[in-house]
């Protein structure tokens, strides 16, 4: 049984309807739909009665969310019990970063974790911030760097990093006079936009679609990295967060307004052990990121 959709009908349940719970859990509202429906069809008999506004437990309901709760904590409990079993875990790290952070500062993060965990294994996964979050919550990795959703996830504990916020920046060949964005100009440029299904392709369809700009035909880059390596060779503007911005001089930055703002985070999951070792991996990152 997949603990983890036991925790999606936990989260319907107190969030009294699905969309909710969807946004909560942070996966769409269609999937966790079919997911239920999956469930009901196998006991033949609905968990809630659907209401317009809010949805009410059925009997059976109550009696598999009850099952449901005992399962997650024996998962919990499980997982402590294991990590304080002598070399389970206690030499390992299992990471997940997201292409921005990776690409400005894996290197210092590696240098710093060899220099100061010399015995340590540290198993490094190179992750959208979208996906980084689901390894979180399916146990694939026990900490991540992370972009932070707009509505914190309740499974997951996050610890602000630093602030980013996206700028526009334009090949040097296609800039404008000025420090301000020309709508009028920017819309005729070719753009790339980050790939959808992504932290960063949701935050910039959101702008542009909140300014009423849609690009027919725009090139596409898989991360923030790429996208930053299509603008610096001339192929159009883009949206990436300011930091990244400094590694280059081939474009001019513009900041957008209103600004667009987000954490960068380092985030565990509540069912985690936080071990010492664990607790001073995050410690030291969030020194090393918060100086920047």
């Amino acid at each position: 049984m997949d603990v983890r959709m036991l925790e999606y009908i936990v989260a319907i349940e107190e969030e009294g309807n699905l969309s909710r719970a969807a946004e909560r859990i942070h996966i769409s509202q269609s999937a966790l739909s079919q997911n239920l429906a999956k469930i009901e069809s196998e006991l033949g008999t609905p968990l809630f009665l659907r209401g317009r506004k809010h949805w009410v437990t059925t009997e059976v309901g109550k009696c598999y969310l009850t099952g449901a709760r005992e399962l997650i904590r024996i998962k919990r409990e499980t997982y402590e019990a294991l990590s304080d079993l002598p070399g389970v875990g206690s030499d390992a790290i299992r990471l997940a970063i997201c292409p921005q952070v990776y690409t400005l500062y894996s290197g210092a993060i590696f240098s710093v974790m060899k220099e100061t965990f010399p015995d340590l294994r540290l198993d490094v996964y190179r992750a959208d911030s979208l996906l980084g979050r689901e390894y979180l919550l399916d146990d694939t990795v026990d900490a991540a760097v992370l972009c932070a959703s707009p509505v914190a996830h309740r499974l997951l504990e996050e610890t602000p990093l630093y602030r980013e916020q996206l700028v526009l920046v334009v090949p040097t060949t296609m800039a404008w006079e000025g420090e301000e964005v020309d709508m009028d100009r920017l819309s005729r440029l070719p753009f790339v936009m980050p790939s959808p299904g992504t932290h960063l392709g949701g935050l910039v369809e959101e702008v542009l679609v909140g300014k009423g700009i849609r690009f027919g035909n725009p090139y596409q880059a898989e991360d923030s990295e790429g996208i930053r390596l299509l603008v610096e060779k001339g192929y159009g503007a883009a949206l990436l967060p300011r930091r990244l911005t400094g590694l280059s001089e081939e474009y001019k930055l513009y900041p957008w307004e209103p600004s667009v703002e987000y954490d960068v985070v380092w985030a565990v999951s509540r069912y985690t052990q936080k071990t010492g070792t664990l607790e001073q991996v995050g410690s030291l990152l969030c020194s090393l990121l918060a100086k920047g």
